[in-house]
């Protein structure tokens, strides 16, 4: 009841001091009476946050302003790949001219292939690599003949397709940008073979020379070919005026020559394969595209073949055309027939 009675008793002032601390401490944080409560509120939240409504105005400005300028230069990138995009498509390209950079660009690397070829061994014991054939000394001779042969025949085929049919770039009109579309492999080793065989002309009894042409590896070749012509067929014939299409075929031919390429084949021997086959060229079809002629379209449409090739029936009835002229050397005049 003494509690109760002093609690009673004490007055408004002592009884805010006795809850909220002493009145010295709670006088120090009343506001004075000479400022404004709303204007000492605005400084107290002005400075809780640290920037002036001034300064508040002005970052805004510069954040609307640096927005502006990405969208304009998002703008400007934007427009200048869509006029990118439309020049690109406006640059019309012929499939033809497509599909002959790619035949160069595989004739080029299958020229620079490097194959692991095996030359024929002087003596009986092994085979060479072409068609199993033992070597004796009886056929020795005829195998350094036909290494001429091929020579002579290599070369005159280079002078025929890499001097009349030098290829120049249209669009920068560099005359050094030749294409050669005869192109003999280089693990052919040919510039050493014609020095052997230039040294075996003017010394035919060196027996050490005459194994070193005959373990020479095969010579191996590819030409380009471009077939052209007008085909009547209503798949092809859009207008339907009965005129045929121009349409181009590129071959790139791969040719082989066995070691006794270009001699006569036995006479007991016309159905045997083995036999054929070591004095037959080898032909193989590395590439193949047949298109429009003058047909134009975008770069980025795919290239795509308007025929097929029977590789195989090609291949028979080259090497049938080619017994057939043998011994005669035969590669010129296959090579006329396919075009």
């Amino acid at each position: 009841m003494a509690a109760r009675k002093s609690c009673t008793h004490l007055t408004w002032a002592e009884a805010k001091g006795t809850v909220g601390g002493s009145s010295k401490s709670s006088s120090s944080k009343i506001i004075p009476k000479n400022i404004d409560h709303g204007k000492a509120l605005t400084a107290k939240i002005i400075a809780k946050r640290g920037a002036t409504k001034e300064e508040l105005s002005k970052q805004k400005s510069l954040m609307r302003r640096a927005k502006r300028g990405e969208e304009r230069a998002a703008a400007a990138a934007m427009k200048r790949a869509e006029e990118k995009e439309r020049e690109r498509m406006e640059r019309m390209v012929r499939p033809y001219d497509l599909a002959r950079e790619r035949m160069i660009a595989m004739a080029d690397g299958l020229q620079k292939k490097r194959e692991e070829v095996v030359g024929t061994t002087p003596d009986g014991s092994s085979s060479d690599g072409d068609n199993g054939m033992h070597v004796t000394a009886t056929n020795k001779q005829l195998m350094v003949e036909c290494k001429e042969l091929q020579v002579n025949e290599l070369l005159g085929l280079e002078a025929i397709y890499n001097t009349t049919h030098d290829y120049e770039d249209e669009e920068d009109g560099d005359d050094n940008t030749t294409n050669k579309e005869f192109r003999i492999a280089e693990s052919s080793k040919f510039d050493l073979l014609q020095r052997l065989v230039e040294r075996w002309q003017s010394d035919p009894d060196d027996e050490g020379l005459i194994d070193e042409i005959v373990r020479h590896p095969p010579l191996s070749f590819t030409i380009q070919l471009v077939v052209d012509g007008k085909v009547h067929d209503d798949y092809f014939n859009d207008d339907g005026n009965g005129n045929g299409s121009e349409l181009v075929a590129l071959i790139l031919l791969k040719v082989t020559l066995p070691s006794l390429y270009p001699s006569e084949a036995a006479e007991d021997s016309s159905n045997d394969y083995s036999a054929i086959s070591a004095i037959t060229p080898k032909f193989d079809v590395e590439y193949f595209v047949c298109t429009h002629g003058e047909m134009e379209c975008t770069p980025d449409k795919p290239l795509e073949t308007l025929a097929i090739i029977d590789e195989g029936g090609l291949q028979n009835a080259l090497c049938e055309e080619a017994h057939q002229t043998l011994p005669d050397p035969c590669i010129y005049m296959m090579i006329t027939a396919c075009a």
